[in-house]
């Protein structure tokens, strides 16, 4: 299978995860965070259409961390112990195994490309869905123990690629 069509799909079913964990969402700033993550899987297929087309484009960082900043600050002002719901842990930690399975599945198939530009977007997906995971791990704290989530900023994650 081409390595496109199969990494489309994979971000396809990273959206559909991440809309659905958002349905479940008790916290508004949970629901949030998860639809940002969803809607930055939507740019890498798109991204990985493009590439798959050889349509010319311009990529830049999928996912907004400052928005997601902000959420979480947000989120720190709300009554945490009402809104958070531990049952749905697991479904996390199966986002956050996916995402590290992604990360991988880029940095194996940088190795097989000789293309640059293809080499690049595969550079950059990888890094975005480490990204992914880093927030679905802070996610995770907050809903186990929200009182030592300090903070749940990530500026060492705002690079540009």
């Amino acid at each position: 299978m081409d390595i496109f069509v199969y990494a489309m799909q994979m971000e396809k079913d990273g959206e559909d995860l991440y809309r659905n964990l958002a349905k479940q969402a008790t916290s508004v700033g949970v629901r949030n965070i998860l639809t940002t993550l969803a809607n930055a899987e939507v740019k890498h297929y798109n991204y990985l259409k493009n590439l798959a087309e050889g349509v010319s484009f311009d990529y830049s960082n999928a996912t907004n961390i400052t928005e997601i900043n902000n959420l979480f600050t947000d989120m720190k002002k709300e009554d945490k112990t009402a809104l958070l719901n531990e049952t749905q842990i697991d479904l996390y930690r199966k986002a956050l195994e996916i995402e590290n399975k992604s990360t991988q599945f880029y940095r194996d198939k940088f190795a097989e490309l000789d293309n640059p530009f293809q080499k690049s977007i595969l550079e950059h997906l990888a890094k975005e869905e480490e990204k992914h995971a880093e927030i679905i791990q802070v996610i995770i704290d907050f809903i186990r123990e929200p009182e030592k989530v300090d903070n749940a900023e990530f500026p060492h994650l705002i690079e540009e690629f």
